[in-house]
């Protein structure tokens, strides 16, 4: 009697992107995840798409640019990832400069405000996994942490940002929820929790932390053993102590 095994799936994760994007908070976690493989087959563990405003194939070939000049281009737009929501895995959030994370922050209308929200409105996915899928995995980097406050999923939480805007994410953590309720710490990365429906949040300090809180995610979705051979494929000292967890 003959058996089969089910193909393996690429999990799937989703970089929020928007123009002004800081290089690092951007190129950290892509890379990080680009070189984690699954345990069991060893294939590459994640699809890796970078979503965008563009609507049309025109949009998508637009170039968005991050602060530094460097231009770059989008695989899908934000509609599409609204719609296909379901299906990610791991939603990263970078952020940027902060002149234009302030702006951000303070536009209601911003499409990445939304999907966090959604995202972290999922129905729960079942105990364990969905045919071979971990619980999900938000993660935001630097800056980031200012777009996950707006949306609403740091209440009675501790996350940590960039050091320098630490003072400004305690001040709209407290506009938003009230006087000491999310405190924010200086970290590499924090694990921040588990929301009621499942997904996990972590956060990193800024700039090159988003490799510390890129591994951490490997390591919560695999194992720590693939999260250090990731660190070494880097040549990147994680030193995971450095870590809240």
């Amino acid at each position: 009697m003959s058996t089969t095994s089910t193909p393996f799936k690429p999990l799937r994760a989703i970089i929020l992107s928007f123009d002004q994007i800081d290089l690092i908070d951007f190129t950290s976690p892509y890379e990080t995840l680009y070189q984690a493989r699954d345990p069991a087959t060893g294939n590459r563990l994640f699809n890796i798409q970078v979503a965008g405003p563009g609507t049309s194939p025109q949009d998508q070939n637009a170039d968005m640019s991050t602060p530094s000049g460097l231009p770059f281009k989008q695989h899908i737009g934000y509609n599409q990832v609204l719609e296909e929501l379901a299906e990610v895995d791991i939603l990263v959030v970078p952020g940027s400069n902060w002149a234009t994370t302030d702006k951000l922050t303070h536009w209601d209308e911003f499409p990445v405000r939304k999907i966090i929200k959604e995202f972290a409105a999922l129905p729960s996915r079942p105990t364990g996994t969905t045919n071979g899928r971990p619980p999900r995995v938000l993660l935001s980097i630097c800056s980031g942490s200012f777009f996950l406050a707006v949306a609403g999923v740091l209440a009675n939480r501790r996350v940590t940002t960039h050091y320098l805007i630490i003072k400004e994410l305690e001040a709209l953590c407290a506009k938003l929820y009230g006087s000491g309720a999310t405190e924010v710490v200086r970290k590499r990365f924090v694990d921040v929790g588990t929301l009621d429906n499942g997904v996990r949040i972590v956060a990193s300090g800024g700039l090159t932390a988003g490799f510390d809180a890129s591994l951490y995610a490997i390591e919560l979705i695999t194992n720590m053993k693939e999260a250090e051979r990731v660190s070494e494929v880097l040549e990147f000292q994680w030193v995971r102590s450095e870590g809240l967890i």
